[in-house]
C-alpha cells in the first residue's frame, strides 16, 4: 500500500475516473442508508435523476485552482407523495490512495481524502425519465477560464 503525504488542498485535476468513482461510493453510501431504513430511505429506489459534485471541488474542477479539501456528491430524488428523501442524512467515506493526497484534517483511517453524500427530493413530473444520470462528462471549459 502506498503511503500518502497529508496535504492541505490537492490541486490534481478532477477527471472523469474520479467523477465515476465518487457515484459508485454515493451509490454504495445510499445503499447502506436504504438497508437501515428499508420503509423509509428504500422507499427512492429507482427514483435517482442525477448526482453532482458540488463546493470547492466543483470550483477546482472549472478553475483547477482552488484544489480540493474534500468531495460533496449530492444525488436527488424524484419526489413521492408520501415523504422526502431524509434531509437530515449525510454519508461520509473515504475515496482512498489517489493523486488527490490526505488531508490532515480527516480521521487518522482515512487514506485519502473524505468524501460527504447529501440528498434532496425534487419534483419531477409523471413520466419523467428516472434513468440514473451522472455527470460524467466534463462541461467545456471558456476560453476565458483557461486563460487564468
Amino acid at each position: 500500500m502506498t503511503r500518502m503525504t497529508p496535504t492541505t488542498r490537492s490541486l490534481a485535476p478532477i477527471g472523469r475516473g474520479d467523477l465515476l468513482r465518487l457515484g459508485v461510493l454515493a451509490a454504495e453510501a445510499e445503499a447502506g442508508l436504504s438497508a437501515r431504513h428499508p420503509h423509509g430511505a428504500a422507499r427512492n429506489a429507482g427514483r435517482l435523476l442525477c448526482r453532482a459534485l458540488c463546493q470547492g471541488a466543483t470550483l477546482h474542477f472549472l478553475d483547477g485552482k482552488n484544489g480540493v479539501k474534500d468531495f460533496d456528491v449530492w444525488s436527488f430524488y424524484a419526489a413521492l407523495d408520501d415523504g422526502p428523501f431524509p434531509y437530515q442524512w449525510r454519508g461520509t467515506a473515504d475515496f482512498g490512495p489517489s493523486k488527490f493526497g490526505r488531508y490532515t484534517g480527516h480521521p487518522p483511517s482515512y487514506t485519502g481524502r473524505r468524501a460527504d453524500f447529501l440528498g434532496r427530493s425534487l419534483p419531477a413530473p409523471h413520466g419523467t425519465d428516472r434513468q440514473p444520470r451522472c455527470a460524467t462528462t466534463c462541461p467545456q471549459r471558456t476560453q476565458q477560464q483557461r486563460k487564468h
